[in-house]
């Protein structure tokens, strides 16, 4: 995915991450151990353990039956 440099980024342990939606860095935010892992481990995602993604839309109206 390719993603405008600094629309939506954090720094973390001194690295600078750009996120494609509020809603993706947000859950970064809540828990960056999934995703970049700690010194020496690799992270989940990295290491084939699946990561299940929760999403939320916000609809202008309700969706036909």
């Amino acid at each position: 995915m390719e993603v405008e440099s600094g629309d939506i980024s954090f720094d973390y342990r001194g690295r600078h991450y750009v996120f494609c939606s509020n809603q993706c860095i947000e859950r970064f935010r809540s828990n960056p151990h999934l995703y970049v892992g700690f010194p020496g481990v690799e992270a989940p995602a990295h290491a084939g353990v699946e990561v299940l993604k929760k999403r939320t839309l916000k609809l202008s109206e309700a969706l036909p039956e």
